[in-house]
């Protein structure tokens, strides 16, 4: 191939960057990956693959997602290929680091101190602009959030997006007492205001109300944009997608536990926000006291005779999980053990069938447990939690609407009765008890050893390498 001298990388704005075309077979290997789609063949669906580009050739331009441009100069610095970044119209934002010393609660008159970790984050991420802040679940990602906005001058406006009501709802509870010009969009708070959310500094919306407004109202007027739960954004299809890329903030930050692993879904995150460019985990956290140490309790499972004989999935998980008396009985012992020394205890659940099975045994057995899905209404769902935490509830049983966003601190077991091999599922779980307080220094967290059927073995083993990477076995 005839070769230039150097590779110029334009950036046109927070959304898109752009490259002669005539470097494609050069920068293809790194922003490219194999995927699959199944097609209708004679007698049966069949997978084929295919390279997946995540770029296009558009009127003699090579067209990259700006947050792919640190992958592609990564890859010409292995391959010693020399470019050079352009930026046609530079956006400088205004911030300054040394607001963190004037945190103050505006109804309290308290001044908020992050802590070295905490500060470490913002000042990477006003640095970096745009990436993923890969925090534990628990370190106070909101202190971290409200750090790094206030930090930016009252001039620049900033969005915060997340897919739930509750944490939208949680952020702002929180951040309104740091900020006079805030609303949240999509929800009961301000509702003169909600729609017309764009007379104020800070917007929180969830991202299914956000991504029905003409981007034409929001493209320009934010600076920033965070994104809590950022994991979400793992697709260049569906509400993520469509509000990034319309939206023209220079800062793109987005904040999870567990960012995913998937390859369309690292290639999603990277385009519309960033790489991972700061890292704080559980093990961390533990050893400087700031999260409870997990304690992993391994159950072996009863199982119902015939199980290993059952070839399909799907009828093995209801059989050997959901609808598995002799298991289920097991998680109701656990719940009583747990209450029985004045600790609460959450049993996380995959389907609402399951958590009503367990429900049955306890309500025979006279043990209470409350049970939390999505068909409970905020209402309910806070009022169980604040009881939970607060030990007037000891024992709850929730679905995936408390896998994300939800802070109990004196949360003493959690039980994973769902199983799953899902990394992101199992340590979500886990996070709900990471909270530590005077009283609490370590959480138990009861898993069980499904091992009649090769399909809950492997999940099992899933999640026991998962554990055995993180040293908690």
């Amino acid at each position: 191939m005839q070769s230039r001298k150097i590779v110029e990388i334009e950036i046109l704005d927070a959304i898109t960057s752009r490259v002669d075309p005539f470097y494609e077979e050069i920068i293809q290997p790194c922003i490219s990956f194999n995927s699959v789609y199944w097609k209708q063949g004679r007698y049966k669906k069949e997978k084929k693959e295919y390279l997946k580009k995540c770029y296009e050739i558009k009127k003699r331009s090579m067209l990259i997602g700006t947050g792919l441009i640190p992958r592609v100069c990564d890859y010409l610095k292995y391959k010693k290929i020399k470019y050079k970044i352009t930026n046609e119209n530079p956006v400088k934002i205004g911030s300054n680091l040394k607001r963190l010393d004037h945190i103050v609660n505006k109804k309290t008159g308290d001044r908020i101190t992050l802590r070295e970790d905490q500060i470490e984050a913002v000042t990477m991420a006003l640095r970096q602009e745009r990436g993923i802040i890969k925090a534990a679940t628990g370190i106070g990602k909101s202190y971290i959030m409200l750090g790094i906005m206030r930090c930016l001058d009252s001039s620049e406006n900033i969005l915060v997006l997340c897919h739930t009501t509750s944490i939208i709802k949680q952020l702002y509870d929180e951040f309104q007492n740091f900020f006079r010009s805030i609303t949240m969009f999509g929800g009961d708070v301000d509702s003169e205001e909600k729609f017309k959310p764009f007379k104020k500094q800070v917007v929180l919306s969830t991202i299914q109300s956000f991504s029905m407004i003409n981007p034409s109202e929001y493209s320009d007027y934010f600076s920033a944009v965070l994104v809590d739960e950022s994991h979400r954004v793992s697709s260049t299809t569906g509400n993520y997608a469509q509000v990034l890329s319309n939206l023209l903030a220079p800062i793109r930050l987005g904040f999870t536990a567990t960012p995913p692993t998937a390859q369309e879904a690292i290639f999603s995150y990277e385009r519309y926000l960033g790489p991972v460019i700061y890292e704080f985990g559980i093990n961390e956290a533990s050893k400087m006291e700031i999260l409870a140490k997990p304690h992993i309790i391994i159950k072996k499972a009863g199982f119902p005779s015939g199980l290993r004989d059952i070839r399909d999935y799907h009828t093995v998980y209801y059989e050997g999980i959901v609808a598995n008396k002799s298991r289920n009985m097991q998680i109701v012992e656990i719940v009583q053990e747990c209450v029985t020394r004045g600790e609460t205890v959450l049993i996380f659940v995959n389907k609402i069938e399951h958590g009503t099975n367990i429900l049955s045994i306890a309500d025979e057995l006279g043990i209470e447990i409350a049970f939390v899905q999505g068909s409970s209404t905020t209402e309910i769902r806070e009022r169980v939690k604040h009881e939970l935490d607060n030990g007037v509830t000891k024992a709850v049983i929730a679905t995936s609407v408390w896998k994300e966003g939800v802070n109990i601190r004196s949360l003493n077991n959690v039980i994973n009765a769902g199983g799953g091999k899902s990394e992101i599922q199992t340590l979500q779980c886990i996070g709900r008890g990471l909270r530590i307080t005077d009283e609490k220094k370590v959480v138990n967290i009861y898993d069980f050893f499904d091992s009649g059927s090769h399909y809950l073995i492997s999940h099992f083993g899933d999640r026991m390498s998962l554990y055995c990477s993180l040293g908690w076995v």
